[in-house]
């Protein structure tokens, strides 16, 4: 989609100054106050909830006050407000955000094409005596790169991408001939081959056709197809009797079962082998498909870093987040394999993976200073 986020990091972030902070996802919502100091950003307190919509639905307005109460023991210690907002959002020219959709099953009647801190900050300051006169939106993978960048040492780098792989997938980058972040929402890339386990997958997915990229890469769905490509080689053959039973009864299982496997530790994918050949063919199908995945991944960085003419003279800062990139050790060594060779070695490019404490707080926060 490729959606202005109307933010450059190119700027020093004021000190000492307070800024209430959202950070609104699929499952919780988490608000803040956030200032940065001599020492480095500080949370200086927060609070959690269930994501509002989440548990009935509700309507627009609904929505805002339940927003409102949520922020408001930092709202009025502030003028400044932040909202990482982890739902397709077009920003405008002022740095707020109008809904194209939420997602992830969060129900929210009345809300298409609603400016959602316009309506936040006139809420609270009307019905709450706030003073809330500056607010920025931002996606998280914007708010994932600004954490990176208010945190690091910024003469090490040339510029930032930001990169989200967990449950999803998406990425961010500076662009240089507009000067501004770009939200790529890059999960819906649709330019790889699929294979008949990628189909199978998308087809009993919530939204067949769409993400295509994601659903072969992410956390969300990498799982599923290689159950899919499990359950192909048993009913072909390819293993003995008893594990091709045991792996047509497998149940959906997520890529901290895969990592737990293609590690050595026991679980279910190493206890439907029942000898080392079925384990050895099991293992081969297993790093095919996260190997294969790794590669779209290098693909996708090495493009940003060279429509970004970055990693020249100095490494890009690669912020990046996600249970899937970090802790699945054999998936994340495959893609540092794979950008060393896409990027450094034949392009000439450098780079660096950080991750970045708080990044969403720290970004939302940077974003609105700014």
């Amino acid at each position: 989609m490729m959606l202005p986020a109307n933010i450059n990091p190119a700027s020093e972030l004021p000190l000492n100054a307070p800024v209430a902070v959202l950070d609104a996802g699929g499952t919780n919502l988490r608000t803040a106050l956030v200032t940065f100091t001599p020492q480095g950003p500080k949370v200086l307190d927060d609070r959690h909830f269930p994501m509002p919509g989440t548990k009935s639905a509700l309507t627009w307005e609904e929505f805002l006050e339940e927003l409102a109460q949520a922020v408001l023991p930092y709202a009025v210690k502030t003028d400044k407000l932040g909202f990482c907002f982890s739902f397709p959002a077009r920003i405008t020219p002022e740095t707020d955000g109008e809904v194209i959709v939420f997602n992830k099953e969060i129900r929210i009647s009345g809300s298409v094409g609603k400016l959602v801190c316009k309506a936040l900050a006139d809420l609270l300051n009307r019905k709450y005596c706030c003073s809330i006169r500056q607010t920025v939106l931002l996606n998280d993978t914007v708010a994932t790169l600004m954490g990176g960048y208010a945190q690091a040492d910024r003469s090490l780098y040339d510029t930032y991408i930001g990169f989200i792989l967990g449950t999803g997938m998406n990425t961010c980058y500076v662009e240089p001939t507009k000067n501004m972040i770009i939200n790529m929402e890059s999960g819906g890339y649709d330019g790889f081959a699929r294979g008949t386990f990628d189909l199978e997958v998308d087809e009993a997915s919530a939204n067949p056709g769409d993400h295509q990229i994601e659903k072969m890469v992410s956390g969300g769905y990498l799982g599923s197809v290689i159950g899919a490509a499990l359950r192909g080689a048993a009913r072909e053959g390819l293993f003995t009797g008893e594990c091709a039973e045991r792996i047509e009864a497998l149940p959906p299982f997520d890529m901290a079962a895969v990592s737990g496997f293609l590690t050595g530790r026991s679980g279910a994918l190493l206890s439907a082998c029942q000898s080392e050949t079925d384990q050895a063919r099991m293992r081969v199908l297993t790093e095919t498909c996260v190997d294969r995945a790794a590669k779209m991944l290098a693909v996708l960085l090495t493009a940003i870093l060279e429509q970004a003419d970055a990693g020249r003279d100095k490494p890009t800062c690669i912020v990046a987040e996600g249970s899937t990139f970090w802790k699945c050790q054999s998936y994340h060594n495959q893609i540092s394999r794979y950008m060393k060779a896409f990027s450094a070695e034949a392009r000439g490019r450098s780079f660096e993976f950080i991750s970045a404490n708080n990044a969403n707080l720290y970004g939302a926060a940077a974003a609105a200073l700014m």
